[in-house]
């Protein structure tokens, strides 16, 4: 497989993101659920786009700024793609908050209808983008095939949350071989659609790792919680830390590709880290205060929300200690 394929984590994150809204969003109502992804996503975002704003050789317009600041795609002709923001991995997140747009907006209807609707309104608009292929770049942009991974993860959540994906180890372990298998098939075949090439595979890696979680959640290791804590500031600096290390790294003499990666991944990991318990975490736990005081009753419903999750992966572990492995 071509070390391309290492850009699958994008299709992982965004059916994690379907998951995940499913399961923390679903019974939230459409300003609230839009007030908790904007105090997750924006802060961080908005200090390393500013940071890479003021830090830029060649001069930035101000209208990109507030472009980039604003989850607004333009076209930046200072860009390897057509269609990218000023901290380049952004991109990704202008996808996923036009998601997060379409979910608060389904959220007005029925909750029994949630899901159908959000898989409906995704499929149009990939489907428009499909059938009129000279929409422009930033139309292109928003109706890309890979939003339907989005649609995949909802599914999946709706799934586990009624108890259709059964846990057990030799379920996990069939999904898990199955995305790897239909990885290398998929990319052996040269397959051109995302959707069917990584997304797939992505989408039978997460069931298989949800079916995985009542064995692995009984070795929980800190340091791997730790890291998935910081996996949105790492995924923020990353870029940064390796423009700014390879000078030095290369008049140390380190070339080759495995030291070289070794290197920069563990410089990463470590900046991640850091700005995820300076940074981010503080800010996060400030805006949390301000929203407890300026919405208690809102929170004590949050709160009823989140021990109704825990309660769903709490019988999913219980169901799976009281039988045996398989």
């Amino acid at each position: 497989m071509p070390f391309a394929t290492g850009a699958m984590g994008v299709d992982i994150f965004f059916v994690i993101s379907g998951f995940v809204m499913y399961l923390s969003g679903r019974d939230l109502g459409p300003g609230e659920f839009m007030m908790h992804r904007l105090r997750r996503i924006v802060p961080l975002y908005w200090i390393i786009t500013l940071a890479a704003f003021l830090t830029a050789t060649d001069p930035i317009a101000v209208g990109d700024l507030f472009r980039s600041l604003g989850f607004i795609a333009y076209v930046n002709d200072r860009s390897y793609l057509p269609v990218m923001p000023i901290v380049g991995q952004g991109w990704t997140l202008n996808i996923e908050m036009m998601f997060y747009l379409i979910f608060a907006a389904a959220l007005a209807t029925a909750r029994a209808w949630l899901v159908p609707v959000l898989v409906a309104l995704l499929a149009a608009v990939a489907f428009a983008g499909f059938l009129l292929s000279d929409l422009g770049p930033v139309a292109s942009f928003y109706t890309r095939g890979i939003i339907l991974e989005f649609a995949a993860g909802l599914v999946i959540g709706m799934v586990y949350v009624k108890g259709w994906l059964k846990p057990g180890v030799r379920t996990g372990a069939t999904l898990v071989a199955l995305a790897l298998l239909s990885l290398v098939v998929f990319s052996e075949a040269g397959l051109g659609l995302r959707i069917v090439r990584w997304g797939v595979p992505a989408s039978l890696l997460i069931m298989g790792c949800l079916a995985l979680e009542p064995a692995i959640a009984r070795h929980r290791v800190e340091s791997l919680v730790l890291l998935g804590n910081a996996s949105y500031a790492l995924y923020l600096t990353h870029q940064a830390v390796v423009i700014f290390s390879l000078p030095f790294i290369a008049a140390m003499g380190f070339s080759r590709d495995l030291p070289l990666a070794l290197i920069l991944g563990t410089a990463s990991i470590a900046v991640g880290i850091l700005v995820h318990l300076f940074c981010e975490k503080p800010i996060d736990h400030a805006l949390k205060a301000l929203s407890r005081n300026a919405y208690p009753l809102r929170r004590a419903g949050a709160l009823a929300d989140t021990n109704q999750l825990r309660g769903v992966v709490r019988s999913r572990m219980t169901s799976s200690a009281s039988t045996p492995p398989r």
